[in-house]
C-alpha cells in the first residue's frame, strides 16, 4: 500500500484499494470551495511474479467522499472486488463502478 492508501482489500491474487489523491468534484479538490467535496479513487491490482501490479484501466475517481466512515468504504471495496475477481479484463467493470457512491449501499 501506499502512503495515499486509505483502505484496502485481498482476495486471492486480487486487490482493491481506495486510494486519495486529492481529487474533487470537478479535478483537484479545494478546500476553500464549500461546494467541492474531496473524492476517493479505486485502484485495482493483480499480485505478479510476487508484487502488485496495476491492471490495465482499473483506476477510476469515484463519487465516494473521502470522509466516507470505514464501514462503507469496506462494502464499497467489496463491491468493487465481486465486479473484478478472476476477470482479466476489468475496464467495463470499472467504468461502471467510477459511480460508486454512499447511496448504492443504504
Amino acid at each position: 500500500m501506499t502512503d495515499t492508501t486509505v483502505m484496502a482489500l485481498t482476495q486471492d491474487n486480487y486487490r482493491v484499494e481506495w486510494v486519495d489523491l486529492g481529487e474533487g468534484l470537478s479535478g483537484e479538490y479545494d478546500p476553500s470551495n464549500p461546494d467541492d467535496v474531496a473524492m476517493l479513487r479505486f485502484d485495482c491490482l493483480t499480485l505478479v511474479d510476487g508484487e502488485w501490479e496495476q491492471m490495465d484501466h482499473a483506476s477510476y475517481c469515484t463519487a465516494m467522499p473521502a470522509d466516507a466512515d470505514n464501514h462503507l468504504l469496506y462494502l464499497g471495496l467489496a463491491h468493487i472486488m465481486r465486479a473484478i475477481h478472476g476477470k482479466d479484463d476489468v475496464r467495463k467493470a470499472c467504468m461502471d463502478l467510477s459511480w460508486i457512491n454512499p447511496g448504492w449501499f443504504g
